[in-house]
């Protein structure tokens, strides 16, 4: 026997204001959005005990006060104690509802198991089970859904095996392969093995090019199969294109997205991804009009608004984006967001006491640091550096899980004032009460640079290595430093070479090899590895190195423009500015 719709036997509000909203919850965030739907079944009833009865009152009562705790609870309880699959059902919406995921996946077993023949049971056990990564039970709920509707939503077994290694994600891809023998030509399971070949892709890119590009290439073939078949598919095309862009092939994943909203035109997804690769690709123009188209359509979509405002924001068009943000402030959930940006904004306009303001009203989310962090900035910029340290110290006080960030702030914050001596008593602070940590080793170890105390940076730099010997970063700064300010030239070159077998990629360690090489007299050398970190990243101490090696070169001409273009780009340039000055000098020597 079943029970009564429990809308009909309580009467009770919660369940008119909470249907639609838990219904929500049954739908996984990354899948393909497949709608699990089944005919309505004949309903029987059965009396409860008054217990049971009891209990169900409270827990609508509970929920319709918004104490979702008690109302799961005894729906839950109930749940295990009637086995009825009415309960369970409940049980299980009010969890996903809260997020409470053991107890969903409980309640979803305990449905499944009352009502064996139920798409929605069944639907609900999947998901949660493959939540929990119990893949293989998840399975064969899957396969008894796509047995009885001929879909199911594989793509989410497929979405939730990405952080697993490629041996883990192996049992899946071979159930998928066998139901694909039996459903050849099933969307969904072609869609999960693609998700899955592009995964194992991903996870292979670094160690072995040849087996990722075949595999990336297979599920390339796979999406682009979906993409031509008569079922309209837009994660087909959305996958697409984010294969091409993993294979920097960024032109063909925007041709991709634009000529899937030609088939798919209202596709909201597609539009996202369509705009972001936009942005990624600097065609600001192009994507501000696909977010506004996005607005338009969900104007109540606070994330679309937010990445609008910040197109016309990078675009230069402040005025548009303080606009937008400030109606953001309005939308739940974003309005410490939209703060950020406006403090930013102030900032940037020079309205500090503004910026402040903006920023002290940022609450909660993940620029909550960085706002406090600015607050102090901003203080500096009107003078008050005495305030902006004091304010530090309080954050550490009052944070001391973060206290280490913040002494990197106030270093930051101080090294920026050029107050050399006060940022390296800071450090020593932070460091007799974190002696260990590496970032604070790694400041103030250039922050000793600055001070010409070389002792005591290389010190802190291999105080680092003894900790983590393949420490890039580490290693690449201490052989700089001794290719610099030292005549060590071959012991740099050594921590050079090992930085850059780390990480072959990285212009910083490149600039650096090709400047220890030019300490070493090899100026062929050194110009090709300059050349190669200058074209990758040209900031001013790059192209201080690669001016003044063409203009030892004799080439003073090319020297000179390559300074003119860095101090366009930063025009108070120390360092650039500082070799002019230099270059000039010795060209007047005899």
């Amino acid at each position: 026997m079943r029970l009564l719709p429990l809308i009909a036997a309580l009467g009770i509000l919660f369940l008119n204001a909470g249907c639609a909203q838990l219904q929500l919850q049954l739908q996984p965030q990354e899948a393909v959005q497949e709608q699990v739907t089944e005919k309505p079944k004949e309903e029987l009833t059965r009396p409860f005990e008054a217990g049971t009865l009891y209990d169900l009152l409270v827990a609508e009562v509970a929920g319709h006060r918004n104490r979702f705790d008690i109302a799961l609870g005894n729906y839950l309880q109930q749940a295990h104690e009637t086995k009825d699959p009415g309960v369970a059902e409940r049980a299980a919406k009010i969890a996903q509802y809260v997020g409470a995921d053991q107890a969903a996946l409980d309640a979803a077993l305990l449905w499944a198991d009352a009502d064996k023949d139920s798409i929605n049971a069944r639907h609900s056990a999947a998901i949660m089970l493959t939540k929990a990564k119990r893949f293989e039970e998840a399975i064969e709920h899957f396969k008894y859904i796509l047995e009885k509707t001929g879909h199911a939503d594989f793509p989410f077994l497929a979405s939730v095996t990405s952080s697993l290694k490629i041996e883990e994600r192996e049992p899946v891809m071979q159930h998928i392969n066998v139901l694909l023998a039996q459903y050849p030509n099933n969307i969904q399971l072609l869609f999960a093995r693609a998700m899955l070949l592009q995964q194992n892709a991903i996870q292979l890119k670094t160690s072995d090019p040849t087996e990722t590009l075949k595999l990336s290439n297979e599920a390339l073939s796979i999406t682009q199969s979906i993409s031509e078949m008569d079922q309209p598919y837009p994660n087909a095309t959305d996958l697409t294109a984010r294969i091409l862009r993993f294979q920097n092939k960024d032109q063909a994943a925007l041709d991709t997205l634009a000529a899937g909203l030609e088939r798919h035109p209202n596709s909201k997804k597609l539009h996202i991804s369509y705009a972001r690769l936009l942005v990624d690709n600097g065609k600001l123009d192009a994507a501000i009009k696909e977010f506004s188209w996005l607005v338009k359509k969900n104007p109540e979509d606070g994330a679309t608004l937010l990445s609008l405002a910040l197109v016309h924001n990078e675009k230069g068009n402040l005025e548009e984006a303080k606009a937008l943000l400030s109606t953001l402030t309005n939308y739940r959930g974003f309005t410490s967001d939209a703060h950020f940006y406006l403090g930013r904004i102030a900032s940037i306009s020079g309205d500090h006491e503004a910026a402040i303001s903006h920023f002290e009203s940022v609450k909660a989310g993940p620029n909550i640091f960085r706002a406090q962090t600015f607050i102090t900035g901003e203080l500096a910029k009107l003078g008050k550096v005495d305030d902006a340290r004091a304010r530090l110290k309080q954050a550490r006080e009052k944070s001391p899980e973060q206290a280490v960030r913040f002494y990197l702030a106030e270093a930051e914050l101080l090294v920026g004032e050029k107050l050399y001596q006060d940022a390296q008593q800071a450090l020593n602070e932070a460091l007799t009460e974190f002696p260990e940590d590496s970032n604070l080793l790694y400041t103030r170890a250039m922050n000793s640079e600055r001070l010409d105390d070389l002792e005591k940076a290389e010190a802190d730099l291999r105080t680092i290595l003894s900790q983590d010997t393949n420490n890039s970063i580490a290693l690449n700064a201490l052989g700089y430093t001794l290719a610099n300010k030292t005549t060590r030239f071959e012991e740099a070159l050594e921590l050079i070479e090992q930085a850059l077998a780390l990480q072959p990629n990285d212009p910083a360690i490149i600039d650096s090899m090709g400047w220890v090489q030019f300490r070493l007299g090899n100026t062929e050398k050194a110009l090709e590895y300059i050349t190669k970190a200058f074209n990758a990243f040209p900031d001013q101490e790059v192209a201080a190195h690669l001016a003044e090696i063409y203009w030892i070169m004799g080439d003073k001409e090319r020297a000179q423009t390559i300074i003119k273009e860095g101090l366009e780009r930063q025009p108070e340039s120390t360092m650039l500015n500082g070799l002019i000055e230099r270059l000039e000098q010795e060209s007047k020597q005899p």
